[in-house]
């Protein structure tokens, strides 16, 4: 049970991804931001966080009935939308404002539309995981959804990954490089594969696979 309820509070902090990723986007679109704005920017998820790591308020944090061992939504699921919505949106501003400059160049305004799209994508993620949480809960059914939001991080950070590396990756002398990179992320979901506890999982992994492959060959 304590080993449950540590999980449910710890893994809040994977929202600060989207702080950390706008900070990213100001290095990337080389748009200044000072030591202020940064603590500003970080204060409404490190407030957020310290509720729910040290809130007992089953009302305030998600977490699990004591008696079924299962998952209750909270209040700070709705709080982590906002943020993480906002924070996506403010992200994506500072990136289409490099975007139409008309000195960017149109290998840099392929990697901004890579980027936009990956964190849309994972925000769209994150909510559609803790809606089945939800959904799972309020059913009294369970289901497995750990192994579809792993996929999700893979695909988020992939699409970074893909957005940094395109404009050197792909030079004729690095063809080891486009199929190390391959095999990497080929080993990833082979794991996904084999610890898959359902049919289901196995489909998402192959079409996950897919996009990620036909993504990466195809830029």
């Amino acid at each position: 049970m304590k080993i449950n309820m540590f999980s449910a509070r710890i893994s809040y902090l994977s929202n600060f991804i989207f702080l950390f990723y706008l900070y990213f986007c100001h290095y990337f679109t080389y748009t200044p931001i000072d030591l202020k704005k940064k603590i500003l920017l970080a204060a409404p998820f490190v407030i957020s966080g310290i509720i729910t790591l040290f809130s007992n308020f089953h009302f305030v944090i998600s977490d699990y009935d004591p008696i079924s061992c299962n998952y209750v939504p909270g209040a700070n699921i709705y709080i982590s939308y906002v943020l993480n919505l906002v924070y996506a949106y403010l992200a994506t501003r500072v990136l289409l404002k490099s975007y139409h400059k008309r000195i960017m160049i149109l290998v840099t305004k392929c990697q901004i539309k890579v980027l936009i799209s990956a964190v849309w994508l994972f925000a769209i993620w994150c909510i559609v995981y803790e809606e089945i949480g939800k959904i799972s809960y309020e059913m009294d059914s369970f289901v497995e959804i750990s192994p579809h939001f792993i996929i999700g991080n893979l695909f988020f950070v992939s699409l970074i990954a893909f957005a940094i590396i395109k404009k050197d990756l792909f030079e004729f002398e690095n063809v080891f490089l486009n199929w190390f990179t391959i095999f990497l992320w080929s080993l990833l979901f082979v794991g996904l594969f084999v610890f898959a506890g359902s049919p289901g999982i196995i489909i998402l992994c192959t079409i996950a696979y897919l996009a990620l492959m036909l993504t990466f060959l195809g830029m």
